[in-house]
């Protein structure tokens, strides 16, 4: 299209010269092959790939200082297309890699807070009264209340407390959980040793609820278990001895805190707590406890009736004015004998869902041994 192209001549071949002609002719070539690639690899590339590869490749090339050669510049056609498909060009971050928490030599995890311990003003321990009882028959109350408070203390259940741990929390004068001294701990020790727990030189290993009330004597936990606040463990020998009694009445009442228990008698009470009647009198007026006397009419006062009713309820049985004619004419006699008290809670009731798993556990140790 441009014509042929002078050949040159022997001498100017040999001088490795190249006419004017032939050097222009070159030129004009490339610019054309040039600007058709151009033209082709422009219209074929995507308007997306064009405005953000190219400030990619002035950043891979410096800033563009130096110009890139042209099959690696903008106009190679398979540049842009694994530009455009590689992770750098989209607009997504890729989310970092988390690592998983780390975990101490006992499997916890490793908390970055400081380990405090809840309020002991507001803080409350679940207590089943059926252990609490066993505690006051079998005259375990005062290992039982460490027992009590070392559980408190072990809030990741990991079972152990080392020794020295159990003496700072439980005789510092500084500590809010202080009981006794350190001479008396090591008594109230030896006193729970394999009831409550079992230690060997560095550590105090605790045993869990169905082995300490089947060490206990007790076969099968009844009533619902109750919140015990943690202040009435601090407190002395005895108010922790009343609340373990009141346990026992705010495990038999109803779900509500006003409700009454069904009457039970002094004598059953003595049987099942170990408690005398005198003491009983003396834990209910210190705890507030409400006591509701239960009483029975029968017939008219008559004296072969009267001694018929005195054979059959003895001392209970008395005799009733009804001043106010309530249950006939005013001021008629009537036979009457006192019932068995009822008792209302003072403590409020715990969930019973871990109750049954250690009656289970219980009845295994019952029939295998411990």
């Amino acid at each position: 299209m441009y014509g042929p192209t002078p050949r040159p001549s022997s001498t100017q071949r040999k001088a490795g010269a190249i006419s004017h002609s032939l050097a222009s002719a070159q030129r004009r070539l490339e610019q054309l092959r040039a600007a058709h690639r151009s033209a082709d690899d422009h219209a074929a590339a995507p308007a997306d790939a064009r405005r953000t590869i190219q400030p990619q490749l002035a950043a891979a090339s410096g800033a563009a200082k130096t110009p890139l050669p042209k099959h690696l510049g903008w106009d190679s056609a398979a540049v842009t297309a694994a530009l455009h498909a590689s992770p750098c060009a989209s607009s997504k971050p890729t989310p970092p890699k988390l690592r998983p928490p780390e975990r101490s030599a006992l499997g916890a995890r490793a908390d970055t807070e400081p380990n405090t311990d809840p309020d002991p003003a507001t803080a409350a321990i679940t207590l089943h009264p059926s252990i609490a009882t066993a505690m006051l028959r079998q005259g375990q109350a005062a290992p039982g209340r460490i027992w009590l408070l070392l559980r408190h203390i072990d809030r990741h259940g990991q079972g152990w407390l080392s020794l020295n741990e159990v003496r700072q929390r439980l005789t510092d004068p500084g500590e809010p959980l202080r009981v006794c001294g350190r001479r008396q701990l090591r008594n109230l020790l030896r006193q729970g040793g394999g009831i409550f727990w079992t230690r060997d030189r560095d550590r105090l290993w605790l045993r869990s609820a169905a082995k300490a009330a089947a060490a206990l004597g007790t076969r099968r936990l009844r009533g619902r278990p109750v919140q015990l606040p943690l202040t009435a463990l601090l407190e002395g020998m005895g108010a922790v001895r009343a609340h373990l009694y009141a346990s026992f009445h705010s495990g038999r009442a109803a779900q509500a805190k006003q409700q009454i228990s069904a009457p039970i008698a002094r004598a059953t009470l003595t049987e099942q707590t170990g408690v005398s009647r005198r003491t009983q009198h003396n834990y209910e007026r210190r705890l507030g406890v409400s006591v509701r006397r239960n009483f029975a009419i029968g017939p008219r006062d008559e004296i072969q009736r009267r001694q018929e009713w005195a054979w059959r309820r003895g001392r209970a049985v008395f005799t009733f004015r009804d001043r106010l004619g309530r249950h006939g004419p005013p001021n008629q006699r009537y036979i009457a004998w006192q019932l068995p008290n009822s008792y209302g809670p003072i403590h409020h009731r715990a969930s019973i869902g871990q109750q049954k798993r250690i009656n289970r556990q219980l009845a295994d140790l019952l029939t295998q041994g411990t």
